[in-house]
């Protein structure tokens, strides 16, 4: 269930627990472009491939171990008019889905926070 159209595309990431995979977080967000004819909301019905309406991305892996695919980021930035603004929108999608890393003022022992506010991005069960 990722969208109706290439321009709509689903940030996955995993979420582990004692190793093993617990769940998904996704988000979805409509890109203002990814190659093709058009723009927007894609070629419309002058364009009878859908191979024409822009890049075909099912399933890579962004990041592994931490690390980002280079090849895939400069492919996706290499063919769209807007890298800019859809890579913009990747990272947003990428830094909504995943756990931040606790700051010194949520983590440290006996701060107010990290007792009374809970972590709206947690993956922890209790």
């Amino acid at each position: 269930m990722a969208g109706q159209h290439l321009n709509n595309v689903v940030i996955y990431v995993p979420y582990f627990f004692k190793g093993e995979l617990l769940a998904f977080s996704m988000v979805r967000a409509h890109w203002i472009d990814v190659g093709g004819t058009s723009t927007g909301f894609g070629a419309g019905p002058e364009v009878p491939d859908p191979w024409q309406e822009g890049l075909q991305l099912d399933q890579l892996k962004i990041y592994e171990g931490g690390k980002i695919n280079e090849t895939l980021h400069r492919v996706i930035r290499d063919n769209i008019r807007f890298p800019e603004s859809s890579l913009g929108d990747m990272n947003s999608q990428i830094g909504s889905s995943t756990k931040p890393k606790p700051s010194a003022a949520t983590s440290s022992p006996g701060s107010p926070t990290a007792s009374t506010k809970p972590n709206r991005f947690s993956t922890t069960m209790a």
